[in-house]
Formats: structure tokens, C-alpha cells, sequence
């Protein structure tokens, strides 16, 4: 075992609780994340959640890994180091998506400018004011009638953004995330620079 890993962590404070693994340069330096099971453990509910959303918005799995790239490039993909799950990152778009639709603008479903998408994506959130807007994305099954995001009165000031799960409403799966404000400037930047 000690051939393959370079560096084994336990976290044993997050939410769910997690092994990061960082492998030797023979196996290409990958790293691991592994998820221990236990009763606040929802993967397998988020993993059929996200595939709905998958059948339903036929951009977002376009959409989703240019995202996660950025995020990856800018090193706020950890949330353990205050960075944005790919689970929050999936939900953000679906938002974003359903906030269109919500203001009966369209997306193409069969062929949709992702180009676009991208642009405005980047431009809606780094104009968020996520201190006072919870990101509530709508299930699957509801009709888009409810506006996916709503303003809320801070009670605790803090830097983290809330982005509800719709699976379980008090849950906040971006609660981690508090160098978002960071994100929120390299999306401001990435807007900028594709804009011109």
C-alpha cells in the first residue's frame, strides 16, 4: 500500500467523513477522495438526483465539466479547504438553468448555444450577492413556476454561499465553501476575458 499512496489523510470533521489520498508519481500522482458510509451519508440519492437533472437539461453535462475545470484551475474544488463540491457545482447550474426558464427566456434543447450559457453563467453568479441569496434549486418532477433563487437576511454574516439541496431543504451542501468569494472574482475575470 505505502507504493501506491504518497499521503493518506483522514477527515474525520466533515460532513461526511472522508480518506484523501494523494498517489506516488508511478501512479500518476492521482488523487483520491473516499467517502466512509454512515447515516448522514446521501451519495446515492444525490447520484440518482443528478442524473433526473442530466435526462431533464440536456446541456448541463456540457456545461459541468468546463465548470469543473475552471474550478479545478483556480484550486477551489477542495471543500475541505474551503473550496465548491462538484455536487454544489451541478446544483449552481441547474439553478441558473431553471432561473432562465423561470423568466420564460429559452435553451435550445436539442442545440443549445453552451457558449453562451457558459458566458452568462459566469456573469450571473459573479454578480451574485450571495451574502443575502440562498440558491434553491427546484426537483426535477416541479414544474419551474418558483424562482430559483431567493433573498434571505443574513443572521450570521459569513463568506460561504448557501445552495439548498433539494433533497434535504436544510441542508446547505455549499456550506464549506467559504473562499467563494475568490470563485466569485475568477468568474468575474473569466466573464470579462470571454466577453471581449
Amino acid at each position: 500500500m505505502s507504493s501506491v499512496f504518497a499521503d493518506v489523510k483522514y477527515i474525520p470533521n466533515a460532513t461526511v467523513p472522508i480518506i484523501k489520498a494523494i498517489c506516488t508519481p508511478a501512479y500518476g500522482g492521482k488523487k483520491l477522495d473516499i467517502a466512509i458510509q454512515d447515516g448522514k451519508h446521501t451519495g446515492p440519492r444525490c447520484v440518482e438526483l443528478v442524473a433526473k437533472y442530466l435526462d431533464l437539461y440536456q446541456c448541463l453535462r456540457y456545461l459541468v465539466l468546463p465548470f469543473k475545470q475552471l474550478i479545478y484551475n483556480s484550486q477551489m474544488n477542495d471543500p475541505y479547504q474551503g473550496g465548491l463540491t462538484s455536487y454544489a457545482l451541478v446544483l449552481m447550474i441547474v439553478s441558473f438553468l431553471q432561473m432562465k426558464l423561470y423568466n420564460k427566456l429559452t435553451i435550445e434543447a436539442a442545440f443549445p448555444n453552451l457558449g453562451v450559457l457558459f458566458i452568462e453563467f459566469l456573469n450571473w453568479y459573479s454578480n451574485l450577492e450571495y451574502m443575502t441569496t440562498e440558491i434553491r434549486p427546484l426537483r426535477p418532477i416541479m414544474e419551474v413556476g418558483l424562482a430559483p433563487f431567493a433573498m434571505v437576511a443574513p443572521e450570521v454574516p459569513n463568506n460561504s454561499i448557501v445552495v439548498v439541496d433539494p433533497l434535504n431543504s436544510s441542508n446547505n451542501v455549499a456550506r464549506a465553501t467559504y473562499k467563494f468569494h475568490f470563485l466569485k472574482v475568477e468568474f468575474f475575470n473569466r466573464d470579462r476575458t470571454f466577453s471581449l
